[in-house]
């Protein structure tokens, strides 16, 4: 299964399912910037767990994407 999405720029994304095993997928995810593998390793800078780390080791993680979470309690302290 294939399906591109129009994106805000010019070039398309791109999402392929490569495999399945019952509910399980391994697909490849292609934006302008960067392609993709899922599943993914996905850390949360949330508590710490990314913040306290340096650069060269998110890089030697080979991490690509890193999670932000705010959540509602936490912005309306900051105001």
């Amino acid at each position: 299964m294939s399906v591109t999405v129009a994106s805000l720029g010019t070039k398309p994304l791109h999402f392929e399912v490569l495999a399945t095993f019952n509910r399980a997928r391994v697909a490849r995810m292609t934006l302008p910037h960067f392609t993709a593998s899922t599943p993914m390793f996905m850390p949360v800078g949330t508590q710490g767990t990314v913040k306290g780390m340096t650069t060269k080791q998110l890089q030697d993680l080979d991490c690509h994407v890193i999670l932000g979470v705010l959540c509602k309690c936490a912005s309306e302290l900051i105001e």
